[in-house]
């Protein structure tokens, strides 16, 4: 599988069958400013790279994760197979874009959670599943939102992402959601990485690899979360997994 950090907790994803986005199409808050150029030409249809995805998926609607305007954009100017998005708190919360989410031509649009449910789940294509499983949002009330990280499952193998995932509170359902395959990478942001009851989470799925992403370009000296994952690349001796920083624009990496 390859991995492109597109910003903040924007990833694609591509292998010979499928294309995938998560959390790639974003706006911008006082936090996260950075939004790649290259990705703003191919929601409107200017550039060849990024172009016609398969799949759009969103873990919450917090500004950083998910624009509805640019969703709409590049579903009006690409071929897209299915969109994933969590349905708006009612009424909206602080940092929620709460707008809705069109089609265009075949794109098959599911909203996730509309029945509030713990899990939702389904197929991306013959071979690869996508489970939304419920967390809660970290951070202050002022953040809550409804909020899932999300797995993704097919030919003997697993990809999670943790997104803004709250490790004070139990995660449900994950080890059964990946039982029987290999974790090959695990996606946590930084501030997840170091928390004490993460790591001994982390520990028990036994992920290959543990990607830190989720980090602004530039910090500006606003949230500290750029010297926290340059500090985690520091320190990181004694962890049985091999870990990987997403820290530059457009980096990529290749799981095997």
């Amino acid at each position: 599988m390859q991995i492109v950090n597109v910003g903040n907790a924007g990833i694609y994803l591509t292998d010979e069958k499928q294309s995938i986005l998560i959390d790639g199409l974003y706006g911008v808050n006082e936090f996260f400013h950075d939004r790649p150029q290259l990705l703003l030409k191919a929601a409107s249809g200017q550039t060849r790279s990024f172009r016609n995805i398969d799949n759009l998926l969103f873990t919450h609607r917090h500004q950083d994760h998910f624009d509805s305007q640019l969703v709409n954009v590049y579903i009006k100017n690409n071929q897209v197979g299915h969109v994933y998005v969590p349905a708006p708190c009612q009424p909206g919360r602080s940092y929620e874009d709460t707008k809705p989410v069109g089609t265009a031509g075949n794109t098959e649009l599911f909203t996730v959670g509309a029945s509030d449910e713990e899990i939702f789940y389904h197929p991306l294509n013959d071979t690869m599943w996508a489970v939304f499983f419920k967390t809660r949002h970290m951070g202050a009330d002022i953040f809550s939102v409804r909020h899932y990280s999300l797995a993704l499952v097919g030919n003997g193998e697993s990809y999670l992402f943790m997104s803004d995932a709250d490790w004070s509170c139990s995660v449900r359902n994950v080890q059964e959601i990946i039982k029987g395959t290999k974790l090959k990478a695990l996606f946590v942001n930084p501030l997840s990485y170091i928390d004490q009851a993460g790591k001994s989470w982390m520990r028990r799925i036994q992920p290959e690899s543990v990607i830190v992403y989720h980090i602004p370009y530039t910090d500006r000296g606003q949230t500290g979360i750029r010297a926290l994952a340059e500090e985690i690349a520091r320190c990181h001796h004694t962890m049985p997994w091999k870990l990987h920083i997403l820290e530059h624009r457009l980096q990529r990496l290749i799981i095997n």
